[in-house]
């Protein structure tokens, strides 16, 4: 092999990039184990709250120093590998922004115009059955609807300025298209500034492009309920007058010696000395750094208990002080005490500022605010709004906010302004303060200019906060999926558990097989699993259960390009060539069947990707990173391996006696007997055909919409008395003709699965609630104990009751099978073409079509005729769509080999008859074929049967897949493309 020394280079380099950010997830699991030990110092009670709190005092504090770089906690948990909701437990949320309310917010007085009516109730119709743009649909319906009138007309309003009389229908629809985005991007913000004070490590918060929904997932949350609430709560836009922080400096010295002596000091002393003992981190915290910010702090704990979090230095403008995150909840506290509220006016507020500031360090500011009115409400809200945008100042030299105050806020606006010229005025999201920006004169007119050292970006945030309170635009909850810690951790050991066993089984099996290269071949594997955990954790993808299984099934793909090297490597030893010259050959000829049949999954698997979501995402990032490492393993580590065998010992054993010329000399007429195949398939499709027109198919809730529960008992009972007691409650429900449900027993049989689509169009927390307080009346008697109501809702109060709870929206639930329909599509069309270019024939493309289409009927029909016998889960949802395009992937893998070896016959042996070529070509890789197989099928089994019920439906269609995408690969595809090649040529 040509190119060694740079082939090991590449190889060592990324061996050594990989476990550089392995080390990374090492090194958080060590804080955190140190987090546990520190928490066990104090009560059961709070132990959650003190483990936080250590890992919140050293977010920011150097853990990790690798000489040439120094990582803070936070830093490194960024690096870490991430586990998906399924591995860790947590909650994910689709959240819809109701872009109804933008509209009538926008329209006005003329939100009771008969035809405006008619045109928001079709827009809402279109959007909830996914049939088309809501804005769009709006215009077109009330021109309908109007007669022809003009969308100008309802929307026309002088206080705005940029929509003027005469504008087309055109213009309009593009402002309103603009105003939408505004009020999806402020939502967004807001919903992000929420999270980040929630407190939720690692939280994925994404804006999906092109559409008014944003996504947010949230490991390891224990309060649901409270999540939701949070969310889906309307935003509140203030404006506040202030203090300024020297006005203030007496109150606070004497709230400090308040503190000091009601015996906070003995408290915090004796916190102190407990947290001493763990918090010292040794080597791995930078002590140079540590003692620099001793030494500048003027306040201790001992003689300043408040003044020692909250640094009164950064004090300025409305701004008292100034702490880290991890002291805020104790400041709250202590400002709480009726004797330190005593120390200052009764009419000041405090509130922190929404981040922490870089000019001081990453300190959170407290502002002390002026509470005026009588009713303890703002002087002014974000109803006074008409308009915010990001612009640069006259100067260039940063960015500043144009704020436009509507009617009914100029002259608000400017009674505020007049009377606190010179002092700050704050404003405040949420709670949270955003700016307080210094009125250097009173503002008339209702036009102001926001300026400070704002970047662009922050200038654009700070426009969209001011937009949150003009335009009302709350977000619903259309998709939400919580998996308790327990069935997280359960997924764990089964996915880990799967994984061993499988990839063990593999190496064995290869090493059993093909003797001296096999265990090479094991080399190249385990090397393989390596490089592959480095890179996912260096892109920072999501590490899920179904991507554990990706990762199981990309072990035995990797197989197939090894088998395929090694048989033509043996082929060329037994054409009599010497072993280098075969190992040279034999790897030449088998590039061109590793390349085109691991791109065409590739491409199935970038359609997944694409059309997939969560888990199913997961999936195929690990296959698609799986099958480029496992090319460069096959390829370059693998040769290096047999090469230095060959030349150190002068031979390499690719069989044992009984494997040597297993296979090699079968003689059988494949084109022959594909009427007998051709039979075998039509009877089993046209049985699928009749089961799904008699029975259909058991459609998840990710495809009809609905809600989902796993149930845990706390001790084992049968699905027929869960099914009984809902009965009782779900028969006498409000809308009991619609209330149907399903029950099938989850994994160990204490567990069912629950779905039902009783109120599915209604995603509402209150349905929510209704419907989980029917299910917890009607299975409250089958438990052992007085289970409460709180305990069987919440994932985390009580370890039975609700461990799993998913809910799907109608309008999510028709983009999914949407979705799921053109990525099979895609796939089938994707590597329909790609066949055609490689194969210059448009029959091999057509051939290969056709049998991955037989295969996608033959196992939509199979989970048609047994979903309602077999004892686990067989439902149609993103992770059979999964499996759907990875068999096709696997299928065509399989078809692309044995089509190369026809192509390779067909030149070398010209004169030969098509069908003598053919057969001779399917025998000549049926080694191969059942070797992969083989391999590929031990995997899923160990999957299926160690697993975990979580993926056990998706690796039976896995299974399935398999079998009849070989058999389809050997017994279809091929004599599809000969009955329509020209057979004389």
């Amino acid at each position: 092999m040509q190119s060694k020394g740079f082939v090991k280079l590449v190889a060592i380099l990324l061996a050594l990039a990989c476990f550089y950010q392995m080390t990374f997830s090492l090194k958080t699991r060590s804080v955190e184990k140190d987090a546990v030990e520190y928490a066990a110092k104090f009560d059961a009670a709070e132990q959650a709250a003190m483990e936080q709190y250590y890992l919140d005092s050293i977010q920011n504090k150097v853990v990790y120093n690798v000489g040439l770089a120094q990582f803070t906690y936070k830093q490194c948990k960024e690096k870490e590998i991430n586990l998906g909701l399924d591995l860790k437990g947590g909650m994910n949320v689709m959240l819809e922004i109701q872009v109804e309310d933008v509209v009538k917010s926008l329209a006005g007085d003329s939100k009771d115009d008969p035809a405006f009516v008619v045109a928001i109730e079709k827009a809402g119709e279109a959007l909830k059955s996914g049939s088309g743009d809501y804005i769009e649909t709006f215009a077109t319906a009330y021109a309908e609807a109007s007669n022809g009138g003009k969308l100008v007309d309802i929307f026309l309003n002088p206080d705005r300025r940029d929509i003027q009389v005469g504008m087309s229908d055109d213009e309009i629809v593009k402002i309103l298209k603009k105003e939408t985005d505004d009020a999806i991007s402020a939502s967004f913000n807001i919903i992000l500034s929420r999270i980040d004070h929630f407190g939720v490590m690692q939280p994925n918060i994404q804006r999906l492009p092109n559409s008014n929904r944003i996504l947010v997932e949230l490991p390891g949350v224990k309060e649901p309920e409270r999540v939701r609430k949070l969310l889906q709560g309307t935003a509140s836009l203030e404006f506040w007058t202030t203090y300024n922080g020297a006005e203030l400096l007496n109150s606070l010295l004497r709230a400090d010696q308040v503190l000091k002596n009601a015996g906070v000091v003995e408290v915090a002393e004796a916190t102190e000395e407990k947290k001493d003992e763990s918090l010292a981190l040794a080597a791995e915290v930078d002590e140079a750094a540590k003692t620099e910010e001793v030494a500048a702090s003027r306040f201790t704990r001992e003689k300043n208990p408040l003044l020692a979090l909250l640094n009164p230095d950064y004090a300025g403008g409305a701004v008292i002080g100034a702490a880290v995150a991890a002291d805020i909840p104790t400041i709250n506290k202590y400002l709480a005490m009726p004797e330190v509220r005593d120390c200052f006016p009764a009419d000041v507020d405090f509130k922190w500022g929404i981040k922490g500031d870089a000019n001081a360090d990453g300190r959170h500011f407290l502002y002390a605010i002026k509470v005026e009115r009588a009713d303890g409400k703002a002087p002014l809200d974000g109803s006074a709004i008409s308009d915010a945008r990001e612009s640069y100042s006259q100067t260039g030299a940063s960015a500043e906010v144009n704020m436009s105050m509507n009617s009914n806020g100029v002259a608000e606006w400017a009674q505020l302004t007049g009377d606190n010229v010179g002092k700050c005025i704050a404003i405040v999201l949420d709670g949270y303060v955003y700016s307080a920006p210094v009125v250097r004169g009173k503002i008339e007119g209702g036009n102001s200019a926001i300026s400070g050292d704002f970047t662009i970006q922050e200038a654009q945030d700070l426009a969209n906060v001011l937009k949150s309170g003009k335009v009302p635009a709350p977000a619903r909850i259309i998709q939400d999926t919580v998996v308790g810690p327990s069935l997280g951790q359960e997924s764990i050991n089964s996915g880990l558990i799967s994984f061993v066993i499988a990839f063990i089984l593999v190496l064995i099996y290869m090493g059993l097989f093909y003797k001296t290269v096999g265990w090479l071949c094991d080399v190249a594997l385990l090397t393989n699993v390596f490089l592959l955990m480095g890179i996912l954790i260096s892109f920072g993808a999501v590490l899920t259960l179904p991507g554990i299984a990706g990762i199981v099934l990309t072990m035995g793909m990797a197989v197939d390009a090894n088998v395929i090297i090694y048989e033509r490597i043996k082929e060329e030893m037994r054409g009599g060539k010497g072993l280098m010259a075969s190992i040279k050959d034999g790897f030449a000829n088998a590039y061109s069947a590793i390349i085109d049949g691991n791109l065409t999954t590739i491409i199935t698997g970038v359609v997944l990707y694409v059309f997939g979501s969560g888990p199913v995402q997961g999936f195929a990032t690990t296959l698609i990173i799986g099958i480029i490492t496992s090319l460069f393993c096959s390829i370059f580590i693998t040769r290096l391996l047999l090469e230095w065998v060959a030349q150190r010992w002068g031979k390499v054993s690719f069989s044992r006696r009984w494997s040597e010329n297993l296979l090699t000399d079968v003689k059988f007429d494949f084109i022959g007997k594909r009427k007998y195949s051709y039979t075998i398939s039509s009877i089993i499709i046209l049985a699928g055909v009749i089961s799904l027109f008699v029975q259909g198919l058991n459609l998840g809730v990710e495809f009809t919409g609905g809600r989902t529960f796993v149930v845990r008992f706390d001790k084992n009972v049968s699905a027929e008395e869960v099914r009984s007691q809902l009965n009782t409650v779900f028969a006498t429900a409000e809308d009991a003709a619609n209330a149907s449900f399903e029950v099938k027993q989850y994994g160990q049989e204490n567990q069912m699965r629950i779905v039902t689509q009783y109120k599915h169009d209604d995603t509402s927390e209150a349905t929510t609630e209704e419907v989980e307080t029917m299910i917890y009346t009607a299975l409250k008697p089958l438990y052992g104990y007085d289970i409460s109501l709180d305990g069987f809702r919440s994932t985390q109060e009580d370890v039975n009751g609700i461990i799993s709870a998913d809910k799907i929206g109608p309008s999510i639930a028709k983009d999914m099978t949407t979705g799921a329909v053109w990525a099979i599509l895609f796939s089938l069309i994707a590597i329909g073409l790609y066949i055609t270019l490689r194969f210059k024939k448009w029959q091999w493309a057509t051939g290969a079509t056709l049998s991955l289409m037989h295969d996608v009927f033959i196992i939509i029909g199979v989970f048609s005729l047994f979903y309602a016998i077999m004892p686990f889960n067989l439902e149609i949802n993103q992770a059979f769509i999964a499996a759907i395009l990875t068999i096709i992937g696997y299928s065509i893998n399989d078809t692309v080999v044995i089509f190369d070896r026809i192509r390779e016959n067909m030149v070398l042996y010209p004169k030969r008859d098509l069908r003598e070529n053919i057969n001779k070509s399917l025998t000549a890789t049926l080694m191969r074929t059942l070797n992969t197989s083989g391999t590929t099928l031990l995997t899923l089994l160990a999957i299926f049967i160690f697993g975990g019920e979580t993926i056990r439906g998706f690796v039976f269609a896995l299974i399935i897949g398999i079998v009849v995408g070989t058999f389809s690969s050997v017994f279809i595809a091929t004599p599809l493309a000969y009955d329509m090649l020209p057979k004389k040529k």
